[in-house]
């Protein structure tokens, strides 16, 4: 496995102009250029992860003349529409067994429970909600940055995530494409994987949509050492696989791969569009997101359709793989909210628990989606509806639909895109006027942005402090996912 990673440092320089900077155009890099990773620390450090080998997301594709974070990047790839027959999972139609009053029910008492390895995991609870969402407007632009490098370490190849396990300072984990997850500890990269799963993922044969694309810790990973991953396989039909594994009880550093267990497979139609990003919630609960299912134009119309797990983003209990108890009921009834393309990277901020996403778009808009906490029984409009536009023959209605917090249409100058990569809401401590806004990027271009969720506006996001960095982040190009250490920092893979 070729592996490439460098350390940089991102300052705070001061305060920019009132007015956001233009960003220039850059240029597209080749499949075997490096590029960065960077962390957002303010006036301490930042990491940039570089990459020798194709990320996974490469030239623009026919249909669009763009590239999208789950888009095949093979020759004539315009959709790279497989005539595989539609082959999608029954629905569930029942949700997780009741709980008790006294087991939780308020979703703040959650009772623990065993899995199938016998090992104890904390029972998700009902939806935690927020009731004073957003955060406060800054109503000016965040400190000018610059990134500066520091160490130069050894590759990881592809790489699609980077994050850190609950108050664990020391450790980074980066998470490749090509089915590795590698540790960064104190600065250096360890020689081994902390878990290697070439030989179970797929990770070349669906192109660049494929392999290992998701990671997230327990919410007890402290106590019982439970990691969960998401990955694709070559199965008959193609699946996309939630599962956990457990850290080796001799070695901190490495996962025991022989303790890995599926806890539940979605069939997939294509190998495009697969989501893939997993994470918990404030209320215990796995939230895991798919992607429409693939092809273009979702041509089993899976987005509008709430009887199949494609096209959302599912909210199930780690312990069972079913539906978490105050899902909304819907005909798939492990479904929390529905009508999104493909998510490539959602997240919860860590302070008030509302939900980010990032939805890549098809041919001209691309979206960033916020909802308060505990909000689910959402529909994004996918695909009738692309960012806040009728999409093929609808004619734009957004009643009953969730509008984007922010969209951008496609193009290459600056406020514009092609790829849209979600973020981080920032909630570290080195750049004290960063905290609650929102960073996200675009990959093609790799332009910036943040953004400040100020709250509900009939009954649909609104924002504040929006503005573009790009021209501050211009060294970290091709970005495939922004991640967060244990304080709260963040780091842009590329």
């Amino acid at each position: 496995m070729v592996r490439k990673v460098k350390l940089a440092r991102l300052l705070g320089i001061g305060r920019r102009s009132a007015g956001a900077p233009r960003s220039r155009r850059l240029l597209r890099r080749a499949q075997t250029a490096l590029v960065s990773l960077v962390a957002l620390s303010g006036c301490d450090r930042a990491l940039a992860v570089h990459s020798n080998a194709h990320t996974g997301v490469g030239a623009p594709t026919a249909d669009a003349a763009r590239t999208d974070p789950q888009r095949p990047v093979a020759a004539g790839n315009d959709a790279t529409a497989e005539t595989t027959d539609d082959a999608r999972p029954p629905a569930l139609a029942d949700a997780d067994p009741p709980l008790s009053d006294a087991n939780g029910r308020d979703g703040s008492a959650r009772r623990d429970a065993s899995d199938a390895q016998g090992i104890t995991v904390t029972r998700c609870g009902l939806p935690v909600a927020n009731e004073h969402p957003g955060n406060r407007c800054y109503n000016s632009p965040p400190p000018s940055l610059k990134v500066e490098r520091l160490v130069a370490v050894s590759a990881i190849e592809a790489p699609v995530l980077l994050l850190a396990a609950p108050g664990d300072a020391a450790r980074l984990f980066v998470v490749s494409r090509a089915g590795g997850v590698w540790i960064i500890q104190n600065g250096a990269l360890l020689p081994e994987p902390f878990l290697d799963l070439t030989d179970t993922v797929s990770a070349n044969s669906g192109g660049a949509e494929y392999g290992l694309l998701g990671m997230a810790f327990d919410p007890d990973f402290a106590s019982n050492g439970k990691v969960w991953v998401h990955y694709n396989i070559d199965a008959q039909p193609l699946q996309s696989v939630t599962a956990s594994v457990l850290v080796s009880q001799g070695d901190p550093n490495q996962a025991d791969k022989s303790s890995l267990t599926p806890l539940f497979a979605v069939n997939q139609p294509y190998t495009n569009h697969n989501g893939g990003m997993i994470s918990f919630g404030t209320d215990g609960c796995l939230y895991v997101g798919f992607g429409d299912g693939g092809s273009q134009n979702d041509p089993h119309g899976n987005g509008q359709n709430n009887a199949e797990p494609m096209g959302s983003i599912l909210r199930v209990d780690p312990a069972t793989g079913l539906a978490a108890p105050g899902n909304p009921g819907y005909m798939d009834a492990r479904i929390w909210v529905y009508g999104l393309r493909n998510p490539w990277r959602f997240t919860f901020d860590d302070q008030t628990g509302d939900m980010y996403i990032g939805d890549v778009g098809q041919v001209s808009w691309e979206e960033c989606d916020v909802a308060p906490a505990g909000i689910g029984d959402l529909n994004y409009g996918w695909d009738i509806m692309e960012g806040t536009h009728g999409h093929e023959n609808y004619n734009g209605d957004p009643t009953g639909l969730r509008l984007p917090a922010k969209e951008y249409p496609h193009g290459s100058a600056a406020g514009k895109g092609h790829s849209v990569i979600g973020g981080r809401v920032y909630r570290g401590t080195h750049i004290p006027n960063m905290a609650g806004r929102y960073l996200y990027a675009d990959y093609d271009n790799s332009h910036y942005w943040v953004f400040t969720y100020k709250g509900e506006t009939a009954g649909n996001p609104s924002i504040c402090d929006d503005y573009d960095i790009s021209a501050d982040l211009s060294g970290a190009q091709g970005p495939t996912a922004i991640g967060e250490d244990a304080a709260g920092e963040l780091y842009i893979t590329t």
